[in-house]
């Protein structure tokens, strides 16, 4: 389902890495980030698929130009190596009893469906 609400967005580019009986699909956008070209990931369907292929991600991203990969840290279980911590950057506010920052994500948000 989740493939097919974004797939119309052109901004959007969707990858699957893994496994024969088990991927994880992965929404990014192609942006800047100091001036060079960069990749933001909005989207992990299985973070710790995604941790433990995160070398050929960052492979494939830096054969096609891409200097570097953002995704937040709260995605993640652990921090790939190689990887800089960076912070500071659109700080995310929400109000909820029943949500972690965890369970927030940017799919059906301006930020995505809008092109921000």
């Amino acid at each position: 389902q989740i493939y097919k609400d974004h797939v119309t967005f052109p901004w959007l580019e969707h990858l699957l890495v893994g496994e024969k009986d088990r991927y994880c699909h992965i929404i990014y956008k192609k942006t800047q980030f100091k001036g060079l070209p960069a990749v933001m990931i909005y989207y992990l369907s299985d973070a710790e698929l995604f941790e433990k292929y995160f070398k050929f991600v960052a492979s494939y991203f830096i054969k096609n130009g891409y200097i570097s990969t953002h995704i937040e840290l709260r995605f993640l279980k652990q921090v790939p190596w190689p990887a800089k911590i960076s912070s500071g950057f659109n700080a995310k506010l929400y109000l909820s009893k029943t949500l972690s920052p965890q369970d927030i994500d940017y799919l059906y948000s301006e930020l995505v469906a809008l092109d921000l």
